[in-house]
């Protein structure tokens, strides 16, 4: 008697967050978005381009390849999401949502360990979605940064029996003094032209305060009030990106609620990580009764901070500055 040999149950996606299929599909190989492609044009392989991705995706879907195959887990993984192959894309693929979306379904499928699932607690639940926390958290580093701490951990070798010695270096400068949305306001300088509302975010008001207070300035100089509104916190990027839209769908809501107001004119960003998830609220959002229509009309207003001036222009011509700068335009922030 011949026993048929079983063939083996492929995972396929399911659940919440599955990949559009109509999204995989649009994609038509072309190519043009591998020059573009940092993964593609360090590795050479295929399979880490945007299209190489999408094919494992679209195979994915077709129950030709497991979802928990490592090697799809390692190209969602390794991909940056920086979104530089939608802006050269001849189809408009929206190939960030795809991404997160599979990202989404590795979390929510594949077995984690104690260490992955603490380590995303602490980050995405206690220090991301509470910026009094994340404030206090940065202060220990601001510390570990001024006291001589890092010194000592660098040359000791601390860092690198930790495994932390990379991540040491890419850690940026904690700023002198914090920016909090606490509900401070700056009044306009001389005619006022309008009134906006500053996105405030995370690591912007910690690591990179002295942007927001150029902001501020040159906004308030340029005739707009500022205001700081109180209640708002992490835009929710790191959360999707990682595979947790759920927690940015909560952050978004809260985000909604605290700066969804008549009397602001724009939204105003300077970070094109958080402009850029600014304005997707509505794809997040897309199946939320209570929050979809006001993700729409919140995602509306959202600017960055120089493409708010480049749209309502100057109050007055600049005088000039006798140096030479490189202006480093986000490949997301179209």
């Amino acid at each position: 008697m011949v026993v048929a040999e079983e063939r083996a149950v492929l995972h396929g996606f399911k659940g919440h967050d599955v990949p559009e299929f109509d999204v995989i599909r649009s994609c038509v190989h072309c190519g043009f978005c591998l020059p573009v492609c940092p993964t593609y044009r360090v590795t050479g392989r295929e399979r880490s381009s945007p299209r190489g991705r999408i094919w494992l995706m679209k195979s994915i879907a077709e129950g030709r390849l497991d979802l928990l195959d490592p090697l799809f887990e390692d190209e969602m993984t390794l991909c940056l999401n920086c979104r530089a192959c939608e802006a050269v894309c001849p189809s408009g693929v929206r190939y960030g949502e795809i991404l997160e979306a599979s990202r989404a379904q590795l979390v929510q499928h594949r077995p984690q360990t104690a260490r992955e699932r603490l380590f995303r607690f602490l980050g995405f639940q206690v220090l991301l979605g509470d910026m009094r926390r994340f404030r206090a958290a940065n202060r220990l580093l601001r510390l570990y940064q001024r006291s001589g701490l890092r010194a000592l951990a660098r040359r000791s070798g601390l860092l690198r029996l930790l495994g932390m010695e990379h991540a040491d270096r890419l850690m940026p400068e904690i700023s002198d003094r914090f920016v909090v949305a606490d509900g401070s306001f700056y009044p306009a300088i001389g005619e006022r032209r309008g009134r906006v509302a500053l996105f405030v975010g995370c690591v912007m008001g910690t690591s990179y305060a002295h942007v927001h207070e150029a902001t501020i300035r040159v906004l308030t100089r340029n005739g707009f009030d500022v205001a700081l509104i109180a209640g708002q916190g992490c835009c929710g990027a790191l959360h999707v990106h990682g595979g947790d839209p759920e927690s940015g769908r909560r952050l978004a809501r809260r985000n909604i609620d605290a700066l969804d107001s008549p009397y602001f004119d724009a939204i105003i960003v300077n970070a094109a990580g958080c402009g850029a998830m600014l304005k997707e609220y509505p794809h997040l959002l897309r199946d939320d009764h209570d929050y979809a229509e006001r993700a729409r009309a919140f995602s509306a207003k959202v600017r960055d901070a120089i493409e708010f001036l480049a749209e309502r222009g100057l109050s007055a011509q600049p005088g000039s500055l006798p140096m030479t700068v490189t202006y480093q335009e986000p490949c997301h922030l179209d």
